[in-house]
């Protein structure tokens, strides 16, 4: 495939056995579908209390569980994606992507493991809302993973309580609305690194257990940890929210709990130490690769730190909420963020989103699923430039902070990926190495006349 003049790799498919997506369709979807239906089965009597507890919601309980049965089934033999058949706004745009796969390879329908991971996988989560979104019952308000994402983050509470130490000292030093622009390089390098490792608590990648691996990195941990980072442009991301001129953030969500709260951190050293105003929080519509923020876990973790930690906890929870009273800060959902697209499709099918990031001075993409999205998921060579592999995804300075763990790196030195393996054979999906990538580029927009900074 071509674009532009450029040779565009293919996608990454299950139909290398040897991939981590193999791997994941193999194993570790079937393994989460089975922890959603023992999670229904284990809380049936919670659920049927929250719901209703007649006989017709006992029975629609058990066609959700019968319907996600069949759904791994598919998945273990291979069958084709077959249409979504919900009453959702997303449902045209799902099923016209899957009649265009479909179009594509000749008639022949996208299989589990034949087809882009990127799209089987992100189908088996809107597979997952459908099963409960069939049901006539107020059922498709359920997360089946909420209590995976609590667990994890009551795992956390500990650095949580440590973290909130060190940020309120920074930031109360500071009397709120001060126009002086405090924020030094050591602080906002701290806490942008802190974001980083937050993203280890991937609850998708340890198929929904709350290991040691996807536990809160703790702060002693960061500065041993600066030489596992295989590309850090931190110094460029400085440049943008040093300047004065830099009123806007916006964060792609990725894991609610712990890093949702290291999302909030560095968000508060922005706000109050530097020139940041507004701060826009973009998060999942529906519940999504497990550990997903969706609105109800954002509200949710503010009301944990409020309750469940001590009184700095509670002091820095009240200090959030009223960055959104007043406007500062904002929550946002957005259909496209839970669509098999990759970004480089925004400008064309979610103008509105497009157009809205363009609004920001940084946009920082959190995690895994963000960079496959942003780098179409597809078998680049390591060494190809981040803005390269973006396709022409720009609509404002954008930087990814992310732990690695799929089989997809760009911007890496020659022989670097090569050196890495050395140290550690399955450096690409353990987690414990890191990006910070950054492009400057703004691709041209009809709609906002936005032009080239490069």
């Amino acid at each position: 495939m071509e674009k532009s003049g450029k040779i565009i790799p293919g996608p990454l498919s299950a139909a290398n056995r040897g991939s981590f997506a193999y791997v994941t369709v193999k194993d570790r979807l079937p393994i989460i579908l089975s922890k959603v239906v023992d999670t229904l089965v284990r809380e049936k009597n919670t659920i049927l209390t929250q719901f209703g507890n007649s006989q017709k919601h006992c029975q629609e309980l058990k066609d959700i569980i019968g319907r996600l049965s069949k759904l791994k089934n598919e998945i273990q033999t291979n069958k084709d994606v077959i249409p979504l058949r919900d009453g959702r706004d997303d449902v045209e745009i799902w099923n016209r992507c899957i009649a265009e796969e479909t179009a594509r390879n000749s008639g022949v329908p996208p299989a589990w493991f034949t087809s882009a991971w990127l799209l089987v996988e992100c189908y088996m989560y809107r597979r997952i809302q459908e099963a409960l979104e069939l049901s006539l019952c107020p059922m498709k308000s359920f997360d089946p993973f909420f209590n995976q994402k609590k667990d994890s983050f009551f795992a956390s509470l500990g650095t949580i309580g440590i973290v909130a130490n060190r940020l309120l000292a920074k930031v109360e030093a500071e009397p709120k609305g001060s126009e002086l622009r405090a924020l030094d390089f050591d602080t906002f390098h701290s806490f942008l690194q802190l974001d980083l490792w937050g993203n280890k608590c991937d609850l998708s990648i340890s198929a929904g257990s709350t290991d040691r691996s996807s536990s809160a990195v703790p702060l002693s941990e960061l500065d041993s940890l600066r030489s596992n980072i295989l590309v850090d442009q931190s110094d460029l991301i400085w440049n943008v929210v040093h300047s004065e001129d830099t009123t806007r953030v916006d964060f792609v969500l990725d894991n609610a709990g712990f890093e949702l709260f290291s999302d909030l951190c560095l968000a508060d050293i922005l706000s109050s130490l530097g020139s940041v105003r507004n701060v826009h929080f973009h998060a999942k519509q529906m519940p999504w690769f497990v550990s997903d923020t969706t609105p109800a876990d954002f509200e949710w973790l503010l009301k944990a730190i409020e309750h469940e930690g001590g009184e700095l906890e509670s002091r820095l929870a009240a200090r959030w909420r009223s960055y959104l009273d007043e406007g500062q800060w904002h929550l946002h959902v957005h259909p496209y963020w839970t669509l098999p697209n990759d970004y480089s499709q925004m400008k064309q099918l979610a103008s509105d989103l497009y157009n809205e990031l363009g609004e920001s001075h940084l946009v920082i993409f959190k995690g895994d699923l963000n960079y496959r999205k942003l780098t179409g998921d597809l078998e680049w060579d390591y060494t190809v430039p981040f803005t390269t592999a973006l396709r022409g995804f720009g609509p404002a300075p954008l930087c990814t902070l992310r732990t690695i763990k799929a089989d997809v790196v760009v911007g890496l030195q020659h022989g670097q990926a090569q050196a890495t393996r050395q140290l550690q054979e399955n450096w690409m999906t353990s987690g414990d190495f890191a990006l910070i990538q950054f492009s400057k580029n703004i691709f041209s927009d009809e709609k906002t006349d936005r032009k080239s900074v490069v």
